[in-house]
């Protein structure tokens, strides 16, 4: 069942959040433009030296793997590229989120599950010739976008919906559409909307609950299996009675890329688990 839901008019309880901050706006802005130039970026970045620190800290943590550290903004501009500039720039923002004083354990939780689908995501789409795995990383790290705004919001309401246990997520999203008029995926759909991301990550937003059976190969399904993978690992933000588990996942992808992607679950767990401590906790 899709959770496409209703399109017309933005929520009113949704202009209430927080604005993603300016500096990430004009950075992806900036990126949009395949004619952008490293000086332009460089600048943008250097006028805000509190977001071009976190920006270094994330950009040389294992979640992104670089080789060799980097420690000026101009070589972490041409080191990353676009597509992980980009990848990064979203990871800081989403984290300035949880500077909020709504933060708790399941804030905490669900920031953890993004990171996880996030890489796990990007793993997914490694193997896949015709999908760019940093791409993948941000669609799959802005999925779950619409928790976050429905914790910042309604910080005593949702918590209690998350810490119940569903059947399946779309009980959960029907309980959400009757206490709040419309789900996190839709949620999340408009925020994406408004920052001007891909339709891609829209989508993967919207429909990360659909049934992957269904859903033809493409960026949207490989963050649905992504964030299933998550949840199959321990790495959830919801308990259900029904999560696929690690070789359900890969069972969903095309017979071509399957045999790309064997993980041992205990192994993968405790490489993201490793990930998660160094950034979160640093």
């Amino acid at each position: 069942m899709s959770t496409n839901g209703n399109s017309e008019g933005k929520p009113a309880f949704l202009k209430q959040l927080p604005p993603l901050p300016q500096i990430a706006l004009k950075v992806l802005q900036l990126l949009r433009y395949e004619d952008s130039e490293t000086k332009s970026l460089v600048e943008l970045l250097q006028s805000d030296p509190a977001f071009s620190a976190e920006l270094l800290r994330y950009a040389n943590s294992p979640l992104f793997g670089l080789v060799n550290e980097v420690k000026t903004m101009r070589s972490t501009v041409v080191i990353l590229g676009r597509e992980r500039l980009r990848a990064v720039t979203m990871t800081v923002a989403m984290n300035s989120l949880l500077s909020s004083p709504v933060k708790s354990s399941i804030f905490q939780r669900v920031w953890q599950h993004s990171l996880a689908t996030a890489m796990l995501t990007r793993g997914l789409a490694a193997v896949c010739d015709d999908h760019s795995p940093e791409e993948a990383y941000t669609a799959g790290l802005l999925h779950d976008v619409g928790k976050f705004a429905f914790l910042t919001l309604k910080p005593k309401e949702y918590p209690e919906l998350l810490r119940t246990e569903w059947a399946t997520p779309l009980n959960c999203l029907e309980k959400e559409q009757a206490v709040f008029g419309l789900d996190h995926c839709q949620a999340g759909r408009w925020m994406l909307e408004e920052w001007k991301l891909p339709p891609e990550m829209v989508d993967a937003a919207l429909c990360h609950h659909d049934e992957p059976v269904a859903m033809p190969f493409s960026a949207v399904k490989l963050v649905n299996l992504g964030c299933r993978l998550a949840t199959a690992l321990g790495f959830d933000t919801l308990k259900t009675r029904c999560d696929m588990d690690v070789e359900g996942v890969t069972s969903q992808l095309p017979e071509e890329y399957a045999t790309g992607f064997h993980p041992d679950a205990e192994l993968i767990k405790e490489a993201i688990s490793s990930k998660l401590l160094a950034v979160t906790q640093s």
